[in-house]
């Protein structure tokens, strides 16, 4: 994630858009938080959705879908397989492409 964020930071692309859900079980989870704020502080195209989920917060496709403008977007998507899955399935079932999603090809414990 981090070194993403760096490549993007040199990118000359014009990218319009990005939305970085970050999900923990609590802010003190959130080990990288202070860096990718200072990064993203260069970086205006990028909006951070910290997900804490003893504050109740879940990430589903239905959320994703709230902050994306338009249905003409692509996931990239690192953590557990099953997680990744349901909203792999959800994005499908409203429309996403298949090819749209991308995910880690490690399987995380």
């Amino acid at each position: 994630l981090l070194s993403r964020l760096y490549w993007l930071q040199k990118s000359t692309k014009n990218i319009e858009k990005i939305h970085l859900f970050y999900c923990v079980n609590n802010e003190k989870e959130a080990f990288f938080s202070s860096e990718i704020k200072i990064i993203l502080r260069k970086m205006d195209f990028i909006e951070l959705h910290l997900i804490e989920s003893d504050k109740g917060c879940r990430l589903t496709s239905e959320n994703i879908l709230k902050k994306v403008d338009s249905y003409s977007f692509s996931v990239s998507f690192c953590g557990p397989e099953g997680f990744g899955m349901n909203l792999k399935q959800g994005l499908m079932a409203n429309g996403l492409p298949e090819a749209s999603f991308h995910k880690e090809i490690f399987k995380m414990r």
